[in-house]
């Protein structure tokens, strides 16, 4: 902390610094909570970071930074232009005005993507548009308390629509840009520095910003550097301007996919890692094992290589993820369970992570049909409209005998996809173990038209004359 002190310097009694150098300062102090405490979460930091007495000062140097392009870098101004707007709540008793902001996410359709506590309760929600500057009134849609978000509709188009982004592609010290409309200052764009990636405030995963704010930013869009919403801005902390806490846009997955909004690929990606300028020689080791292990095409090569970039970087999510399929591959299957799991506490929100653990212990040698289905049924929270996402929750309940359970997955997935030739096989299944035969016929033919010479039509005929005996 001395040494990023030192970045400090005084220049006609005022203290001058850049902006990074308090995210390093950030960042640096709850990397050294976190040695000092396992449960370390940023409730921890929040009230910590309150009782330091420097910490007051160095929060004050926090400075706002004018928004800006570089050469060579993606002109975000006029991706993000006229996609941001003031929310306004007013309260039907008092009459009372709560201004927020928000994130226009389906133009055409009227919706605005902010944040739940803005608009919890007021019977009168309007929502303000800028270029042009037109003001529509507004409903509740969809909410998740869960996560502080909500989805409002207005009565009319609202021009285009934000990008959306994820927020697994963040890294400490990256760029980010927010949109906001704080009392007074209208459609204000304000450049900041992300602090730290991966924490949680009430034990729900978000991430801290560096950036100028104050009441009436809570709503407002945060966007990456390609111009792509990453998270909404939710509060800050109390006492500290300049430190925000921004809910991360991935836990509006599910209510921007019921809204049949698309939503970017959660797949880890498969491309070479480039490391970033300010990494650890650690974190340098770790990427280039990484990138060892997904250049070479021996699955040996690759549990090596993917072993060691997890031993030199223990949060490195990717590098675990990828660690898991390997030793699948290998047969080690208890070693790809825990590298799963690990891979799981550091993005708790990442589908692909409950999807392939569900299927790990779906199948030999763990045939845990328990642990599989709760796998499933959070996979379905962050994918409601995948029906293969809801076949196999059906399919871990029918191995349970909860055959009610693994019907409506199995109808759901048919609703989302009525072609879906697997889920009308495993369906057909389901009705025989329930004595539902006409149904079961019924089930099986659908599926037979997509599969007319699969080996299962001799198993489903055997259990069927087993049945009618």
């Amino acid at each position: 902390l001395n040494k990023i002190l030192l970045g400090y310097t005084i220049s006609q009694g005022q203290a001058v610094l850049a902006v990074p150098r308090v995210a390093e300062l950030t960042a640096a102090k709850a990397r050294l909570m976190m040695a000092e405490s396992a449960s370390f979460n940023l409730d921890g930091f929040v009230r910590g970071f309150h009782t330091m007495a420097w910490a007051k000062t160095i929060a004050a140097l926090a400075v706002a930074v004018p928004f800006a392009v570089a050469d060579g870098q993606t002109d975000i101004n006029s991706i993000i232009e006229g996609v941001s707007v003031i929310t306004l709540a007013i309260d039907a008793d008092t009459g009372d005005t709560e201004q927020g902001s928000g994130a226009i996410v389906d133009g055409p359709n009227g919706l605005v993507l902010c944040t739940f506590h803005q608009v919890k309760g007021p019977s009168d929600i309007k929502v303000i548009t800028d270029a042009p500057r037109e003001e529509h009134s507004a409903k509740l849609l969809l909410k998740d308390e869960e996560h502080d978000l909500a989805i409002l509709k207005t009565d009319n188009p609202l021009g285009k629509s934000a990008l959306i982004g994820n927020a697994d592609t963040l890294s400490e010290l990256a760029d980010i840009v927010a949109v906001t409309t704080p009392g007074g200052i209208e459609f204000q764009k304000t450049k900041g520095i992300v602090s730290a990636v991966d924490e949680t405030f009430n034990g729900k995963p978000v991430f801290t910003v560096n950036m100028t704010g104050q009441a009436g930013s809570s709503g407002g869009p945060i966007f990456n550097m390609l111009g792509k919403v990453v998270g909404i801005a939710s509060r800050d902390f109390v006492g500290q301007p300049g430190l925000f806490i921004a809910a991360r846009i991935n836990s509006a997955y599910p209510l921007l996919e019921e809204t049949e909004i698309p939503i970017p690929s959660l797949e880890p990606s498969n491309e070479q890692i480039i490391p970033s300028s300010n990494a650890t020689a650690g974190g340098l080791a770790a990427v280039h094992h990484f990138n060892r292990g997904l250049q070479s095409e021996s699955n040996e090569v690759k549990v090596e290589q993917y072993g060691l970039a997890v031993e030199r970087s223990e949060d490195f999510f990717e590098a675990w993820f990828n660690y898991a399929i390997a030793l699948k591959e290998a047969q080690q299957y208890e070693q790809a369970a825990g590298a799963y799991e690990q891979a799981r506490q550091l993005r708790p929100e990442s589908p692909p992570v409950y999807r392939n653990l569900g299927l790990l212990y779906l199948n030999p040698p763990f045939n845990d049909n328990r642990s599989a289905e709760e796998m499933f049924r959070k996979l379905v929270n962050y994918r409601r409209r995948d029906p293969a996402s809801h076949n196999f929750l059906g399919e871990s309940c029918r191995r349970q005998h909860k055959l009610e359970a693994a019907e409506a997955s199995f109808k759901y997935a048919l609703h989302l996809d009525p072609d879906y030739a697997k889920a009308h096989y495993n369906l057909a299944i389901t009705y025989l173990e329930m004595r539902k035969l006409d149904r079961a016929k019924e089930s099986f033919e659908r599926y037979q038209k997509h599969y007319p010479d699969k080996a299962e039509k001799r198993e489903f005929q055997e259990m069927l004359s087993e049945l009618t005996r």
